[in-house]
């Protein structure tokens, strides 16, 4: 079964382009930190607390996957999937 999205701006019907906030060269920058404690302890015998540094990989990833859109492509604003109760509210007198 297909999804079936609209557009709450224009009204359009078409397949709407997934955005995801953030970049992803910052998370591999945020994810290569995973390593800088493994690196430090080896070099320097650095306590084991030291590992808040793997933090900020996953959590920025995380904010990034829960925070993707859908947006229209004629006009980007945000699209809703028919079927729910923002695409009905989009659609009111155009049932089909």
């Amino acid at each position: 079964m297909k999804r079936e999205y609209i557009c709450m701006s224009c009204g359009s019907r078409n397949t709407p382009e997934r955005i995801t906030k953030g970049s992803l060269n910052t998370e591999l920058a945020l994810w290569s930190l995973l390593f800088l404690p493994v690196l430090l302890r080896w070099l320097w015998n650095m306590p084991a607390g030291f590992w808040l540094f793997a933090l900020p990989g996953p959590i920025y990833m995380s904010w990034r996957l829960i925070t993707r859109t859908y947006v229209c492509r004629k006009c980007s604003g945000n699209a809703a999937r028919l079927s729910t109760s923002q695409g009905e509210k989009a659609t009111p007198y155009d049932r089909r």
